[in-house]
């Protein structure tokens, strides 16, 4: 993986799931689905949770210090924490997550843009391995993107 190539991903997958959304109307936003009951909105919740993960450990970085990454996550630990975040997602009203979410994807954006691209570089000795800042990126953001945006199409059966 390089910086362009995660920086195209992240924009298209980015701008597919925003035109996804700018399609749906408040009561699919929020309406719940199964199999967990989870609505559009709770995935952007989500969605920014995850994005902030990233983001919080890409300027642990980019202030000198080692990301405090999840590691080894068990299941049961990553289960607890998404339902956690569903639980103060559902808090919010919808134009406080679409808000939030827009804020912390412009936050990450600035973050992935000043990525050093020379792995010599001091940053990049802070991870455990040159692919763990890739996988924190692409997993946090397109991969994650595609994974909700196929289930909310098949909830609204788009």
């Amino acid at each position: 993986m390089d910086k362009s190539t995660m920086l195209r991903l992240t924009r298209d997958g980015w701008a597919e799931l925003s035109a996804f959304l700018a399609q749906c109307g408040e009561a699919q936003l929020k309406a719940a689905h199964p199999p967990d009951g989870w609505s559009i909105q709770d995935m952007l919740a989500h969605i920014a949770f995850w994005e902030d993960y990233a983001l919080q450990r890409l300027r642990e970085a980019g202030r000198g210090e080692k990301p405090r990454l999840h590691g080894n996550i068990t299941e049961a630990d990553l289960n607890r924490i998404n339902q956690e975040v569903l639980t103060a997602g559902r808090q919010q009203t919808l134009a406080e997550v679409r808000a939030n979410s827009q804020r912390i994807h412009q936050e990450l954006w600035v973050e992935l843009e000043a990525l050093p691209e020379a792995q010599n570089s001091a940053w990049w000795s802070l991870w455990p391995d040159a692919e763990a800042p890739w996988r924190l990126i692409q997993y946090n953001t397109a991969d994650h993107y595609a994974e909700h945006l196929a289930d909310a199409r098949k909830w609204l059966k788009l």
